[in-house]
C-alpha cells in the first residue's frame, strides 16, 4: 500500500447539473489472506476453512488491467473445497497442527449434533414464544370482550329490574337480581 500509485479519488463535478458526488478507483488492491482451521458446521464432512488474520498484500494492480485480465467467476460448485483437501492445505500450506484441526472438527460435530437435537426436539423457541405471545393477546382480548359482556348484561338486568320496580308501583325495598 504505497504512496506510488495514483489515489482513489472522491469528487464533486462541476458539470454534473445534479451536483451528485461521484467516486472513482483506478487500481485494485488484493490481500490473499491465511487459512485456519474454522468453526462453521454447514461442511458435510471434515473441517471448515475460515480466514486467519495474517495476509500478505500484493502489489496495487491498475483497475482497466485488473477488470481485462481477471477471468470468469467460478461456479458455486468450483468453490468446493473437499475435505481432504482442505485438511491437507491447512498442514501443508499454512502449517495448522492435527491437534487444531482434530479440535476444530469435534468443536463442528458437537454444534452439528446440538443442531440436530434442536431440530427433532421441536424446541423452536422463537415459535415457542410467538405462540406464547398470541395465547396471552388472545385471551386479553376475551377476558376483555367477556368483561364488556358481563357489564352490558349486568347493565341490562339492572334497568330490567327498574323498569319492573317501577311498573310494579316501586315496592319498599329494593333488592337487586343475583
Amino acid at each position: 500500500m504505497g504512496g506510488d500509485r495514483p489515489p482513489t479519488t472522491m469528487q464533486q463535478r462541476s458539470s454534473d447539473p445534479t451536483g451528485m458526488k461521484r467516486c472513482s478507483f483506478s487500481s485494485v488492491d488484493i490481500r490473499e489472506h491465511e487459512r485456519i482451521a474454522g468453526d462453521n458446521p454447514c461442511v458435510s464432512s471434515g473441517v471448515p476453512l475460515s480466514l486467519g488474520w495474517g495476509y500478505y498484500q500484493h502489489q496495487p494492480i491498475e483497475l482497466d488491467h485488473y477488470e481485462s485480465n481477471r477471468g470468469q467467476p467460478r461456479d458455486k460448485i468450483e468453490m468446493m473445497v473437499p475435505a481432504e483437501v482442505r485438511k491437507t492445505m491447512l498442514q501443508k500450506e499454512f502449517g495448522v497442527s492435527i491437534n487444531d484441526i482434530n479440535a476444530a472438527m469435534r468443536e463442528v460435530n458437537i454444534t452439528k449434533r446440538n443442531r440436530r437435537q434442536t431440530i427433532s426436539s421441536g424446541d423452536n423457541t422463537a415459535v415457542t414464544d410467538a405462540l406464547a405471545s398470541a395465547k396471552r393477546k388472545f385471551l386479553g382480548k376475551l377476558k376483555k370482550a367477556k368483561a364488556m359482556k358481563d357489564d352490558s348484561i349486568h347493565d341490562g338486568a339492572v334497568k330490567e329490574y327498574l323498569k319492573n320496580l317501577g311498573a310494579a308501583g316501586g315496592v319498599g325495598k329494593l333488592e337487586l337480581p343475583e
